[in-house]
């Protein structure tokens, strides 16, 4: 916490933030923790009377594709679900959903987005491997 003030004081003389910590013993850690907690994407869930189905609010720009399996919550009720079809918006078949619930959540689970290879011309000076294969964050 001292070092945030030290910092932004140097940076930036004009403003007096305050950092409080709730015990004396966390003074001395890392702004926000010590470790990076897990982005877990929710998408909200909805259905669309004029469509008659039900519209998950995340598509293609989030990373979703088709045959991507979600886990559909609403209260006590948990399912897991397919997406049929992916674009601005995803769509899925949801039976057993109450359909005037305002309150259903997704969460993705197993995606349908291939792994991504990305490999680089062998360099002596790299001690790394020289290639690496990614899977969508979200896994």
């Amino acid at each position: 916490m001292w070092r945030i003030q030290t910092v932004v004081n140097t940076a930036a003389s004009q403003q007096h933030p305050v950092a409080f910590a709730g015990r004396d013993a966390d003074l001395d850690r890392k702004f926000l923790s010590d470790t990076l907690q897990p982005i877990i994407p929710q998408y909200e869930v909805l259905y669309d009377n004029s469509l008659q189905r039900w519209k998950i609010f995340g598509g293609a720009l989030h990373g979703l594709a088709a045959g991507a399996t979600l886990e559909i919550r609403d209260g006590n009720t948990r399912m897991e679900a397919t997406l049929q079809e992916v674009a601005l918006f995803s769509f899925a078949d949801l039976p057993g959903l109450d359909t005037s619930s305002e309150t259903a959540r997704a969460t993705l689970i197993r995606s349908a987005a291939p792994q991504l290879r990305i490999s680089s011309p062998a360099d002596p000076a790299l001690k790394l491997p020289q290639i690496a294969v990614i899977t969508p964050y979200w896994i």
